[in-house]
């Protein structure tokens, strides 16, 4: 018969434990830096044009930050009572791909919308916005072409 005292069984539970302490946290760790290769260049301020006029410049600057797989976008440079803010999840299987919900204040118009998103060369993000008309009854999809600056 083996014989295992208590101080054995509770150093076993504290070695054991702490390995799965020690797992979890390299695990965070490699995810963390993973995310931080995959998204981190993403970060930054943009230049806004339609997707199909790349003449015509939208106003405001997109500015991007990343939290993870996460980029929170704050638009800069608006006119006075203008604020556009919204968030973007980045698809981790699907790196150069993700989708977001936006919020649009001008003036007394408040504005709700989705944004498609990938990934282009060249230090671009195509994004499609979709949304419901604030005056009509019929959804509106434009195509934007956002160049980091």
């Amino acid at each position: 018969m083996i014989r295992v005292s208590w101080d054995e069984i509770v150093g076993g539970l504290i070695v054991g434990v702490v390995a799965v302490i020690v797992w979890e946290s390299s695990k965070q760790l490699w995810r963390r830096g993973r995310l931080r290769h995959e998204f981190g260049h993403l970060a930054g301020d943009y230049i806004i044009t339609r997707k199909l006029n790349p003449g015509a410049r939208e106003h405001g600057i997109a500015h991007i930050d990343v939290k993870g797989s996460r980029l929170e976008v704050t638009y800069r440079d608006l006119k006075p009572g203008e604020s556009i803010t919204g968030e973007i999840g980045m698809n981790e299987s699907m790196p150069r791909s993700g989708r977001g919900q936006y919020h649009h204040i001008d003036g007394s118009n408040e504005m709700w919308g989705f944004w498609d998103v990938q990934v282009a060369p060249r230090n671009s993000l195509l994004v499609h916005a979709i949304y419901a008309h604030h005056r009509e009854h019929y959804a509106v999809v434009s195509g934007f072409v956002w160049t980091q600056v």
